[in-house]
């Protein structure tokens, strides 16, 4: 009787503890979060293929000059000018560009970007490809004048420091400055070899 006893206070405590466990799981109501105004909104905001491309443009020319240090790039729309702007700020000169004559540097990295991008008579540039969805499209004009038209608006700015050594003094007024009288300054559109 005891071994019965046993056994059935053993398969009773196997059965209860699981179905305890299992209902109190159940009884539980899930609680919600809800994300705070300012996520929502982002949430709530849609990402446009220009917005998307845009970054596309900047991420591949931040690979495209991974081995410089102390560069800005950015990849923007101009409202005022309806144009593609990609901005490159080199605070520091590579060796590559150490080697040329100053008034050569900022067309030697304007002519890097062209390059980078591809492109030639009669043939567009790989800057649409940023773009366009992958794998489909759903636009209203041909891939190839889309690319056409992105080549036509985008321009080219860049800036490279004239002298490196010479800095700004270490101060809490102008560590955040930069002396843009030590930049040389260029620009130029994407679809042509010439620079300003």
């Amino acid at each position: 009787m005891r071994l019965f006893s046993f056994i059935l206070s053993a398969f009773l405590s196997a059965a209860i503890i699981p179905a305890t466990f299992i209902s109190t799981f159940i009884s539980i109501k899930p609680t919600h979060a809800e994300p705070n105004p300012i996520i929502g909104r982002l949430m709530n905001e849609p990402l446009s293929m220009l917005d998307y491309g845009l970054w596309r443009t900047e991420i591949e020319l931040k690979r495209y000059f991974s081995g410089m240090n102390n560069i800005y790039i950015a990849a923007r729309y101009n409202w005022q000018e309806d144009k593609i702007a990609i901005e490159v700020l080199l605070n520091e000169l590579p060796l590559s560009l150490q080697e040329l004559k100053e008034n050569k540097r900022c067309e030697s990295v304007i002519n890097s970007i062209k390059n980078y991008f591809g492109g030639g008579k009669n043939k567009n540039t790989l800057l649409g490809k940023s773009f366009i969805h992958n794998g489909y499209t759903s636009m209203d004009i041909s891939q190839d004048e889309l690319f056409r038209k992105l080549d036509n608006m985008t321009h080219i700015y860049v800036s490279v420091i004239k002298n490196p050594k010479a800095k700004n003094p270490k101060t809490k007024e102008n560590r955040l400055k930069i002396d843009y009288s030590n930049f040389l300054s260029c620009n130029s559109t994407l679809v042509n070899m010439g620079s300003n």
